[in-house]
């Protein structure tokens, strides 16, 4: 059944190619995009099967990189709790340098207008 869709699909390739080449490899373009599209879902374990999309299982939330990405975000929440202050006095003293920076910079500027 699968060789007469395939020889379907392949005469109407085909007929569009001789009609408008543009036309034809774009079509060839959509169909290898969803064919990896498709491809690509029943990989990660979320294949909609014979029911369709709508009707497909959701799978498990703890599935692969996921679970992986959730894990190291509680680990890094538990772990992290004290380093908040650290880096909000990192922040405070970047800002206190680029406030003196310019400060220095000001009194440059008004130092050259001034001598004139």
């Amino acid at each position: 059944m699968k060789i007469y869709i395939y020889m379907a699909v392949l005469l109407a390739f085909i007929m569009i190619f001789q009609q408008n080449p543009v036309a034809g490899v774009i079509m060839v373009a959509i169909v290898a995009a969803g064919y990896y599209f498709f491809k690509a879902r029943k990989k990660n374990g979320r294949g909609m099967g014979m029911r369709g999309g709508f009707f497909g299982s959701p799978g498990s939330v703890f599935q692969g990189e996921q679970s992986n990405l959730l894990l190291q975000m509680m680990m890094l929440e538990k772990l992290g709790n004290n380093s908040g202050r650290s880096i909000e006095s990192e922040i405070d003293e970047a800002k206190r340098l680029r406030d003196m920076r310019i400060e220095e910079r000001k009194q440059m500027v008004l130092s050259y207008f001034g001598d004139e």
